[in-house]
C-alpha cells in the first residue's frame, strides 16, 4: 500500500467538482471537510479536536463532493427522536436512497451521529 496516500489532485482543482463533501489529505492527515465551497482539515489528535481551513494547493489523495443544491429543506420546532429524525428525512425520497448528501444546521444541546 506504500504511495497510496499520497495526494494526486489539489484541494482548488477538487473545489471546481462540489462545494460540499469528505475526504482525507495528503498522507492521511486529518479528515477533509468541503462544506460552502471550503475546504477545512479536522484533527483530532492532541488534547482538543482543529478544524483549520485548508489551502487551495494543499494535495489529497481521495475525496468526495458534490455540487450541493436543497431538494429539501425543513424547520424543526420541537423534539424527536434519531429514529423520529430518520423517519421524516426518509419521507421526503421515493424509492431506495443508498447516498444522499446531507446538510443539517442548527442549534442541539444533544451529540447525534446520522
Amino acid at each position: 500500500m506504500a504511495g497510496l496516500y499520497g495526494g494526486s489532485l489539489t484541494v482548488g482543482e477538487l473545489l471546481q467538482h462540489g462545494d460540499l463533501g469528505i475526504g482525507t489529505l495528503d498522507s492521511i492527515d486529518g479528515e477533509l471537510i468541503v462544506l460552502d465551497g471550503k475546504a477545512y482539515q479536522a484533527k483530532g489528535s492532541g488534547e482538543k479536536p482543529e478544524i483549520v481551513e485548508v489551502s487551495p494547493d494543499a494535495l489529497i489523495p481521495y475525496a468526495a463532493v458534490v455540487p450541493h443544491q436543497a431538494e429539501v429543506i425543513f424547520r424543526q420546532r420541537f423534539e424527536m427522536t434519531d429514529q423520529e429524525l430518520e423517519e421524516r428525512i426518509e419521507s421526503y425520497y421515493d424509492g431506495e436512497i443508498y447516498f444522499v448528501p446531507s446538510r443539517f444546521m442548527g442549534i442541539s444541546s444533544i451529540c447525534m451521529y446520522v
